[in-house]
Parts: structure tokens; sequence; C-alpha cells
């Protein structure tokens, strides 16, 4: 038997575990029926609309990528594409996460919604401001959490090319 070759043997994604939060209880002593915690639900939202936005911008990329005719530039919106699936990978989905609930609607979306027939470089603005955006409510939710701020390191690590290529 041969083994496999991946390339990811010696890289370990860190997991956090939203699912396993502090429940409020509401009702009577008999009632069995338990609530989130306000805080933890607000903190799900915000996972959700951080992984929904990561593999929108990921896809968005993907689709727009072959218009690029610059190849250094196509090239620096490969690897944030790939840093943006590889973000989405380490946010993982609960039971409570829809994608058809409006909390969930990706800051690509209302980005784009915004902005008028982008062109090429409307387009790289697009993606810092979106990168911004994911950073200011990452940072704005929990900000002791600490796979919310390992994805904040990683979004501005990831999102500097983005920047750059705004600036010049």
């Amino acid at each position: 038997m041969l083994p496999i070759a991946t390339g990811f043997a010696n890289h370990v994604i860190p997991r956090g575990n939203y699912v396993t939060r502090p429940m409020s209880r509401e009702g009577a002593a008999g009632d069995t029926e338990f609530n989130p915690d306000p805080e933890f639900t607000m903190h799900t939202h915000c996972l959700a609309t951080i992984r929904t936005t990561k593999l929108d911008l990921a896809r968005w990329i993907a689709t727009g990528i072959g218009k690029c005719r610059n190849p250094s530039t196509s090239l620096c919106l490969a690897r944030y594409a790939a840093a943006q699936l590889e973000s989405a990978a380490l946010i993982p989905v609960t039971s409570r996460q829809k994608s058809d609930r409006p909390e969930s609607i990706s800051l690509l979306r209302r980005e784009l919604r915004r902005a008028r027939r982008p062109d090429g470089s409307e387009c790289v603005r697009i993606l810092a401001r979106v990168s911004q955006a994911m950073i200011t409510v990452m940072a704005g939710t929990q900000p002791n959490d600490a796979t919310l701020i390992q994805l904040i390191r990683h979004e501005a690590a990831a999102s500097r090319p983005i920047r750059a290529l705004c600036r010049g």
C-alpha cells in the first residue's frame, strides 16, 4: 500500500469549539426547553456571516480571475481566494447557521449591491473593503476569543497584497 501524499501532512488546523457554549435555562424547574445564551447567538450569527462571506469571496474570485490580464494580479487573487477557503475551513458549521437567514448574508453581497457595475480596479477595492469589514465584524463580537483573534490575524495577513494592489 502506497502512502497518499497530500502536501498537508504537517499542517494542523486548530479548531474552536463554538458548539459547547453555556446555555441559559428559562422556564420552570421541570421545563426541558433550553435557549442559547444571547451572546452565543450573536457569536454564531457573526461566524455564519464571516463563513458565508469567505466562501462567496473565493467563488467570486474564481469566477472572475480569467478576466484578469495581469499574471501577477491573477496570482495574488488566487492566493487570496485560497486563503479565504483555508480560513473558512476553520469555522465549523453549526445547526443554527442557516444560509437563508438575513443574518448570514455575506458582506460581499452587501458590498456588491452598493457598487455599480464594478470594473477591474473597482473589484480589487471591493475585496479590500470586504476584508476590512470582516475584520471589523470579527473584532466587534468577542475580542477575547482565541479563534477569532487567529481569524483576524489570518485575514489581515491574507489581505495585505490586496491592499497593496489598491494603492498601486
